[in-house]
């Protein structure tokens, strides 16, 4: 195995995209992005083109219930900046709406 394709297994995500990451609660769940998505009135695809994921990733995790941190760091971040653009934050219970920013 050359260097290129070692470094492609093990992919750590830096700066922004570590930052939206970590507004993710470590026990989020396919089930959790489920309810966001539909509590939003969105399909799987409306879902992923707000974070630049495809619909059939949505359907993968939604289906399969798994840990988000099983996914590949682009695909938790792509969820983050969709649920950021919703303005509703992922809680170890659940999901909250976040407050509108006073002006």
């Amino acid at each position: 195995m050359n260097s290129l394709s070692q470094s492609s297994l093990f992919f750590d995500p830096i700066g922004e995209e570590a930052a939206l990451i970590a507004t993710l609660p470590t026990n989020a769940t396919g089930g959790h992005i489920r309810a966001v998505r539909q509590a939003a009135c969105l399909s799987q695809q409306r879902f992923g083109k707000l974070g630049g994921i495809s619909r059939h990733t949505v359907k993968k995790y939604e289906i399969s219930n798994r840990p988000l941190s099983y996914a590949h760091p682009r695909i938790r971040a792509g969820i983050a900046i969709a649920l950021q653009k919703l303005g509703v934050r992922l809680t170890e219970g659940g999901w909250e709406k976040l407050q509108e920013p006073s002006q």
